[in-house]
């Protein structure tokens, strides 16, 4: 009886290697989900696939062999990971799943089209912006978890808990999951915690490789998103590269800690080095946005 993957697989399974696949790297396994079908093989590119597929029943029972990071492309051909189990139940060997997440394909994001809010004072991201964000449907995991409370209770402050921290939950799985840094970007003001929703880094606080700062909002029934104005904050335009300044020089310097680390760091680069995103949950779609924002 087969007691490992490769043996299952027969000679296949000797082309288990570290693979990585559309930017997320794991074993070289993956999976047709609804399917059970399982594909042997290397990317030969974006285009082109060099892949052996296999039939393998996928049932439940005792584990045999585990291999952990194994990525899988399920029905809608989203790229994710999961741990693969080699099963047998009853004499019959086959395959079992656990821990599937959904991994969003960050490059993806990074490379949007950045764009400009509209109106006077630049604070209105119109229906025709969202057109071209990023957008996912989590299937899995902590981030289909909160993304159905937020459909089904809506992201309002509620016993205690502040307005919009569901959606920042959500982006805080998705980005750490893929290595990257949470550093509190937040301060308490005259109406609540303010500042910054999600703030990431890769590398260290004083000097980051990357620094993302991302606005969380739900979208309006008019499928536009409206940015806080000076008109009614008395502070430059929410999400300019003046109010991101603002924050870190007027509000996150003297808090201490990492926080003035953070203000010291945003204010030491250049605008441009700062990538800025706006995360919009449609409610009516059932799907979170993400939209890249330029320097204005």
């Amino acid at each position: 009886m087969p007691k490992s993957l490769a043996q299952l697989l027969g000679k296949a399974g000797s082309k288990l290697k570290a693979k990585t696949i559309n930017g997320i790297a794991g074993v070289g396994l993956y999976y047709q989900l609804n399917t059970a079908e399982i594909r042997i093989g290397s990317i030969i590119n974006q285009a082109e696939k060099a892949i052996v597929k296999i039939e393998v029943p996928m049932i439940k029972g005792t584990v045999l062999e585990t291999i952990e990071d194994c990525v899988y492309l399920n029905a809608d051909n989203v790229v994710s990971k999961a741990t693969i189990e080699v099963v047998e139940d009853g004499g019959k060997v086959g395959l079992s799943v656990s821990g599937a997440g959904y991994l969003v394909d960050l490059s993806l994001i990074k490379n949007l089209t950045a764009k400009i809010p509209g109106g006077a004072n630049n604070t209105n991201l119109g229906k025709t912006l969202f057109e071209d964000a990023y957008k996912i449907k989590p299937t899995s995991g902590t981030p289909k978890t909160l993304l159905d409370d937020i459909l089904a209770k809506g992201d309002n402050a509620i016993d205690g808990v502040a307005s919009g921290s569901k959606t920042e939950a959500l982006v805080d799985d998705i980005f750490q999951s893929q290595g990257y840094t949470k550093v509190d970007g937040k301060y308490f003001g005259d109406a609540g915690s303010n500042g910054f929703d999600n703030v990431f880094i890769k590398g260290t606080i004083d000097n980051p490789s990357e620094i993302i700062i991302i606005e969380c909002k739900q979208m309006k029934q008019a499928g536009n998103v409206v940015l806080n104005s000076p008109a009614s904050t008395g502070l430059p335009a929410q999400m300019s590269d003046d109010w991101i300044k603002y924050i870190a020089r007027e509000k996150l310097k003297n808090l201490g800690v990492d926080k003035t680390k953070l203000a010291n760091t945003i204010l030491s680069n250049q605008s441009s080095f700062i990538q800025k995103y706006v995360v919009a949950v449609d409610k009516t779609a059932g799907e979170v946005n993400f939209l890249k924002l330029g320097n204005y």
